[in-house]
């Protein structure tokens, strides 16, 4: 989930990997103010440990980071 916690819109790109099988996609988001936005629900993807993902906005830096599975994570 990503959220947006300013008052303004907030348009990203997210790249998103699973680099296990060599799999990526690209998806458009739109995140309103003060919103969220499930990207599993609005691209479909199933995140899982060792993925990577990609946000990417003109105004801003890219942001990358890897979904590890933490101590918690059932097996």
């Amino acid at each position: 989930m990503f959220e947006n916690t300013s008052h303004q819109p907030l348009t990203l790109v997210a790249r998103l990997e699973h680099p296990a099988v060599r799999d990526m996609k690209k998806v458009g988001l739109y995140l309103g103010p003060k919103s969220h936005v499930d990207v599993d629900k609005v691209s479909g993807w199933v995140p899982k440990s060792g993925d990577r993902i990609t946000l990417e906005n003109a105004d801003f830096k890219t942001w990358s980071g890897s979904i590890r599975r933490g101590p918690w994570a059932r097996v």
